[in-house]
Order: C-alpha cells, then sequence, then structure tokens
C-alpha cells in the first residue's frame, strides 16, 4: 500500500475530460515528437495499405526540420498553416498535433493512391483540416481562397518554374510576420528561393525558413 500510496501522490494524469471529437490528449513540447511520429507510423500503414507497389516511405520531413516547424508551429498567434504539398500527409499531421488551435490548409494534386485513404484519416481531426485537390494554378487564387497564412510550407511542384510560382502565389496571403518554410532547397525549389531571396544566405541542403517582404522583393531574407 506504501507504493501505492507514493505513486499516487507523484502521479499527474495527462488525459483530459473533453467532449466528444475534442482532443483529450494535448502533448507537452517534450511529448510532441512522440506523437507525431506515432502519427507518420499509421500513415505509412495507411499508405502502404493503399499502394502495395509503393516501396519507399515517402512524403517525410527530415527530423531535423520537422522539429524545427513544431517550434515554430507553437509559437505565439501561429492561427493558420498552409502547405503545398501534402503527399503522405507526414507534415499536415504534424502540424495538427503541434498546435491544438491551428487550422491547416493543404493543397495537393492528390494523384496517388494512397491519397484519399491519407485525407480520409486526417478529415478526423475536423474542422482544423482543410484539402484541396488540384493543380495550385486554379486552387491557390483570391477568389477560391481568402484566408492569411501564418506558417507556410513549400514542398510541392519541385521545377524551378513551378516552385517559383507556388512562392509568388503565396504572397497574396502571407503578412510581414508569415514565416515561410521551402523545402529541398538543394534542388530546383532552392533556385527558385534564390531568385526571390536578395540577398541569401541559404545552405545548399535540406531546407530554408523565411519571410515575405510586402514592399520590396518577394522574399526578404532567409532566417
Amino acid at each position: 500500500m506504501r507504493e501505492l500510496d507514493a505513486a499516487l501522490s507523484t502521479f499527474r494524469p495527462r488525459l483530459v475530460e473533453a467532449r466528444i471529437g475534442q482532443p483529450r490528449f494535448v502533448a507537452t513540447e517534450d511529448e510532441l515528437p512522440a506523437a507525431v511520429f506515432t502519427w507518420w507510423n499509421l500513415l505509412d500503414a495507411v499508405m502502404a495499405t493503399a499502394d502495395i507497389s509503393e516501396r519507399y516511405q515517402t512524403g517525410y520531413l527530415r527530423e531535423f526540420q520537422v522539429r524545427r516547424m513544431l517550434s515554430l508551429a507553437r509559437l505565439p498567434g501561429m492561427r493558420t498553416y498552409c502547405e503545398i504539398g501534402m503527399n503522405g500527409g507526414h507534415s499536415t499531421a504534424a502540424m495538427l498535433e503541434a498546435n491544438a488551435n491551428l487550422i491547416v490548409h493543404s493543397w495537393d494534386l492528390m494523384k496517388f493512391k494512397y491519397s484519399r485513404p491519407v485525407t480520409d484519416l486526417l478529415t478526423r481531426f475536423g474542422h482544423r483540416v482543410n484539402f484541396h485537390a488540384g493543380d495550385t494554378r486554379r486552387t491557390l487564387t483570391a477568389s477560391v481562397f481568402n484566408v492569411t497564412c501564418d506558417l507556410i510550407l513549400v514542398d510541392g511542384d519541385h521545377t524551378f518554374e513551378g516552385a517559383l510560382r507556388d512562392m509568388r502565389r503565396l504572397k497574396a496571403f502571407a503578412t510581414p510576420q508569415s514565416i515561410v518554410v521551402v523545402d529541398d532547397i538543394a534542388l530546383p525549389p532552392g533556385q527558385a528561393l534564390d531568385q526571390l531571396c536578395r540577398p541569401t544566405n541559404c545552405m545548399r541542403w535540406g531546407f530554408a525558413v523565411a519571410a515575405y517582404n510586402l514592399t520590396s522583393t518577394p522574399i526578404s531574407r532567409a532566417i
């Protein structure tokens, strides 16, 4: 009994009473990566079930990058996350877990066999997640989308022209405080960032974090 009493005296419950559909468990900063990576395991399983021919675990952000983005999503004032390039839904799930108040908008061609099963799973987050299927030249315009994006991920079209077009188009939905993450900067998206970012101090690896300058050049700086 003494051991039980001692255990109960130090026990701090992590589940809260909540209405159906609301999260009972909200991860702390220390718990957050484990929660995110559990979602990633589940998404991998959905992808494998939907397309048995898929041999490569796609759709990942590098761990260093996702940890940086988790910290960005938890900054004060973060209300809306916008990403181009959902793929396997890993970045979407990470941002939904990072901040229980964050509203997510995700644009993707939805061309893979696993695209619909992945979105079906993530719609369990309810109104907090919004998927926009199709080419961003049609789906990301002021006439169909009227939201300010506080945190942005550009990880869609990996051609120079496509990435440049997406970065320019997203400027209309940003503020000077919006944070922009560009993935795969060792590939053509990095060249597109260089075109917009003058001067740039982007390293030739991984990803870059930047902000829009709404009065002059499209990208003001790399952070």
